[in-house]
């Protein structure tokens, strides 16, 4: 963990067996869940919304395509 905050993780099969294993479980737990495409989209354009705003300039929402809809 310390090699790893300090920006040289080692590698993952290094890892000792019982981490592996539980990082596996939570992996597994993860890509098991179903995703919100539709949230993760309002989510991303009210954050893209905010950030033209704030420093790129209100016509970088026009970047924003109104018909997109997620899958």
């Amino acid at each position: 963990m310390r090699a790893a905050e300090r920006g040289a993780p080692a590698p993952f099969a290094e890892l000792e067996a019982d981490n592996r294993a539980v990082l596996a479980d939570v992996r597994a737990a993860l890509d098991g869940r179903e995703r919100d495409w539709a949230a993760y989209h309002r989510t991303t354009v009210a954050m893209h919304r905010a950030n033209a705003t704030a420093w790129a300039g209100v016509d970088r929402i026009a970047q924003i395509d109104p018909d997109f809809v997620p899958d």
